[in-house]
C-alpha cells in the first residue's frame, strides 16, 4: 500500500499471512486486529495517530523504522518474536501487559528491544568521542568537546578542559607499558584533586566511542605552563602479586607471607602453623613431593609430609615433625613444587610458571596463549626450580627471563621469547626509515661465568663458558650473571651459551622513522643498517605505539652466531660457595687463574693437579703447572685455601 489512506481500514478478523508494507502517510487510525498475523507488519512512514490495539497473537516481528512521534498502543497479545526499534523514539515505549515467551524465564520472560536509533537520555560509556574517566574521589569525567557532556554519567563531576594522550611506550624487560595525559588548563579544583591523590596511584581510563581503550593507575603528577600531566602505567603489572600469608591460616605463629615453590629439588624454609611447633608449612599449594628434611643445615629425621586443605578449604603442603622443634631452630625441606590444576603434572617448563603466577595476579590468561614459548622452552629441556614469595607480577617475570634468557615484552601473547629470537621476522624495515645505529650500550664479553642453584646462602654452583674463536683474535673480556630460578647443570649451560652467543657479537640499537604499522616489543624484523653494510634479524626493543602506527627502536647483532665452549663447572661446599678458574698457555707453562664466586683472585691457595702435583697461586690468583703436564683435555685441580672449604674446579685443555 504505497498511497494516502484517509479514513479508516475496517476491522480485520480472519488470517493475514502475507506481508504488509504501508509505505505512505496514515492520518486515520488503524482499526482493531483480532486474527492472527503471521507475517511482518513494517510501517516505513510517519506515523502521526494511534496505533490500535492489537489484540491478536504476533508470531512475527513488529519492526518500526520510522519516526513514532506519538505513543505505541499497549500490546495486550503473545509476541513470539522480539519488537525491533530502529528509528528515534520521542514518544514512550507502550506498556506490555501479555506474555513475552522468547528469552529466559523471569518477570519479563522476553528480551528488551533493540535501539539502534538516538535516545537522548544518559547512555554512560556508551558516549561517542574522547574522554577520560579520572577515578579520583570523587571521580572526574574530562571532555573537550561540548556534545560529549550530556552523554557522560550526569550523576558524576565533568569537566570541559583541553587534554591529550600520548602515544602508549612499551619496551621489552623491566620497564612498564607507559603513556600520559596533559589536561591544559583545567580548574583549581580539579589541579587540587590531582596533586593531592595522583600520587597515591589513581586509575585512569581512555574511552574511544563509549570503548575502553586504554587504562593504567598514575605513578606521577606534575604542572607547567597551565596544564597538569599525569604519568599511567599498567597497574596490574605493578601490583604485589596476592600472596597469602600465615594469618589466612586456621593458626599460626608469626605473620610470614606463604610462599609459592616450583620445579624440583627446590629448598625452602618451613613455616611453623601450629602452638606446639610440630606442624610446617613448606607451599600455599599442593606439592609432589618433599625429599629431605634439615634442622640448622643438619639431615632431620621423625618427619612425614602431606599436602592438605587448610581451614578455607585451599591447598597446602605442610610437614609434621615427631617432636616439637626449638624456638630458633631452622628447618629447610627440599622438594618438588607445584602441580598444574588440570593434568596434575609438576609445574617446571617456564611457560608453565609464567601462565600460574599471571592467572594467581589476575591476568586473564589461556593456555594457548603460552603455547610457543612453552615449546621452546621444551625443546631445549629449560625447567626453572625455586620460589617466588614476593614482589610485583613484573617483577617475577623478569625474574623468569633473567633466569632463562629471554625477552619479557607485556604485548605479546604469552609475554615471553627465548633468546636469541627463532620466529620468522614480522616483516622488513625499509632501510631508509633507519635514522641512525649505535653501539648498544651493554658490554661485549667474549666469556661469561654464570651462578645458580641460588639458595638463602646465595647461589651454590657455577659455570665457565668461553668463545674461543673470537678470543684468538681479540681480548678476553669476562661478564657475570646469576640465573635465580636454575638449578640444574643442563639448563645453566643451554642459558649460558644462548647468553654468551649474543654478547660476543657487536650490537647495535637502531632508531627508526614512524612506520605505518604497530610494531610490538619482543617481534623481529629484518633491517638493514647501509651506512656500516650490516643487516639481519632484529628484535623490537621498544616502541611508541598509536592507532596503526608505531616508533620502533631496534636490537640488531652483528655477525653469525659463535660456537660457544664450556670451561669449568664448581660446586660449594658447605659453608662458602664455589670458585672459578681460566687457563692461558704461556711458553711451556700452562697458567691458571684461580678466582672466588666474585671473580676476585685467590692468593696463598694449595692446587693439586690431577692428585699429583701440587703448587701454591701468588698475590694474583695464578698458579702454573708444566704443558707436559696438562696435555689436551680435562684435569680436576683441588684447591685448598684460608677461608674457604675444599673444593674441586675442572678445567678442559
Amino acid at each position: 500500500m504505497s498511497g494516502t489512506i484517509a479514513g479508516a481500514l475496517p476491522s480485520v478478523a480472519g488470517s493475514i499471512t502475507a506481508y504488509a508494507d504501508p509505505a505512505g502517510v496514515i492520518a486515520g487510525g488503524l482499526p482493531s486486529m483480532a486474527g492472527a498475523l503471521t507475517g511482518t507488519s513494517h510501517p516505513a512512514g510517519l506515523l502521526s495517530g494511534r496505533m490500535p490495539i492489537l489484540g491478536g497473537n504476533m508470531a512475527g516481528v513488529t519492526l518500526v523504522s520510522g519516526a513514532a512521534a506519538g505513543a505505541m498502543p499497549a500490546i495486550r497479545g503473545h509476541l513470539v518474536g522480539g519488537p525491533v526499534v530502529a528509528g528515534a523514539l520521542a514518544g514512550a515505549l507502550p506498556a506490555i501487559t501479555g506474555r513475552l515467551t522468547d528469552g529466559p524465564v523471569a518477570t519479563i520472560s522476553g528480551a528488551l528491544p533493540s535501539m539502534g536509533g538516538s535516545v537522548t537520555g544518559y547512555v554512560g560509556t556508551a558516549a561517542a568521542g574522547r574522554w577520560l574517566y579520572l577515578h579520583t574521589t570523587p571521580p572526574a569525567q574530562v571532555y573537550s568537546i561540548d556534545a560529549i557532556r550530556g552523554r557522560l554519567n550526569p550523576y558524576l563531576p565533568s569537566h570541559r578542559v583541553e587534554w591529550s594522550a600520548s602515544d602508549m611506550r612499551s619496551e621489552v624487560g623491566r620497564i612498564n607499558d607507559s603513556w600520559s595525559a596533559t589536561l591544559t588548563g583545567a580548574g583549581a579544583t580539579l589541579r587540587n584533586r590531582l596533586a593531592l591523590q595522583a600520587p597515591y596511584g589513581v586509575r585512569v581510563d581512555l574511552y574511544d566511542g563509549g570503548t575502553l581503550i586504554r587504562s593504567g593507575i598514575t605513578t606521577g603528577v606534575g604542572w607547567e605552563s597551565r596544564s597538569v600531566s599525569i604519568d599511567v602505567q599498567s597497574d596490574i603489572w605493578t601490583r604485589d602479586i596476592p600472596l597469602r600469608t600465615s594469618a589466612d591460616l586456621g593458626t599460626f605463629r608469626d605473620v610470614e607471607t606463604l610462599p609459592r615453590r616450583y620445579g624440583r629439588n627446590v629448598p625452602g624454609k618451613l613455616i611453623s602453623i601450629n602452638q606446639q611447633r610440630t606442624l610446617w608449612l613448606w607451599a600455599d599449594h599442593a606439592s609432589a613431593l618433599i625429599r629431605s628434611v634439615t634442622i640448622d643445615g643438619q639431615a632431620m629425621d621423625g618427619w612425614t609430609w602431606r599436602n592438605e586443605a587448610d581451614a578455607n578449604g585451599l591447598p597446602i603442603t605442610v610437614v609434621q615433625t615427631v617432636d616439637p622443634i626449638d624456638d630458633g631452630a631452622q628447618l629447610v625441606a627440599v622438594g618438588d613444587g607445584a602441580l598444574d590444576a588440570e593434568s596434575g603434572a609438576l609445574l617446571a617448563n617456564p611457560a608453565d610458571v609464567a601462565r600460574d603466577l599471571c592467572a594467581l595476579a589476575g591476568l586473564a590468561v589461556n593456555r594457548s596463549d603460552f603455547a610457543a614459548y612453552r615449546s621452546e622452552c621444551l625443546d631445549r629441556n629449560l625447567e626453572l626450580s625455586g620460589t617466588i614469595d614476593g614482589g610485583s607480577l613484573q617483577a617475577a617475570m623478569q625474574t623468569i627471563a633473567e633466569s632463562t634468557h629471554s625477552a619479557f615484552a607485556r604485548l605479546l601473547p604469552g609475554y615471553l621469547r627465548l633468546l636469541p629470537l627463532t620466529a620468522e621476522p614480522v616483516a622488513t624495515i625499509p632501510a631508509d626509515a633507519v635514522i641512525s645505529a649505535t653501539q648498544d650500550s651493554g658490554d661485549i664479553a667474549t666469556r661469561l661465568r654464570v651462578r645458580y642453584g641460588v639458595e638463602e646462602s646465595g647461589p651454590r654452583r657455577s659455570l665457565l663458558v668461553t668463545v674461543p674463536s673470537i678470543e684468538l683474535t681479540h681480548r678476553s673480556v669476562l661478564a657475570e650473571v646469576t640465573l635465580p630460578l636454575i638449578r640444574d647443570d643442563r639448563s645453566a649451560a643451554d642459558v649460558a651459551s644462548r647468553m654468551l652467543g649474543m654478547l660476543a657479537l657487536p650490537a647495535y640499537e637502531v632508531r627508526c622513522r614512524e612506520q605505518l604499522r604497530e610494531w610490538l616489543p619482543g617481534q623481529s624484523a629484518t633491517v638493514t643498517v647501509q651506512q656500516l653494510g650490516i643487516t639481519g634479524t632484529a628484535m623490537v626493543r621498544s616502541a611508541q605505539i598509536g592507532a596503526g602506527k608505531s616508533t620502533p627502536v631496534l636490537l640488531l647483532h652483528a655477525g653469525d652466531a659463535p660456537d660457544v665452549s664450556l670451561i669449568t663447572l664448581a660446586q660449594a661446599y658447605t659453608p662458602e660457595p664455589y670458585a672459578g678458574a681460566t687457563v692461558a698457555t704461556q711458553g711451556n707453562q700452562r697458567v691458571i687463574t684461580i678466582t672466588d664466586d666474585v671473580g676476585r683472585p685467590i692468593a696463598g691457595a694449595a692446587c693439586t693437579l690431577d692428585g699429583s702435583m701440587t703448587r701454591t697461586t701468588d698475590g694474583a690468583g695464578r698458579v702454573s703447572f708444566p704443558a707436559s703436564a696438562m696435555p689436551t683435555g680435562a684435569h680436576t685441580i683441588d684447591v685448598v685455601a684460608s677461608g674457604f672449604s675444599p673444593f674441586r674446579l675442572t678445567v678442559t685443555i
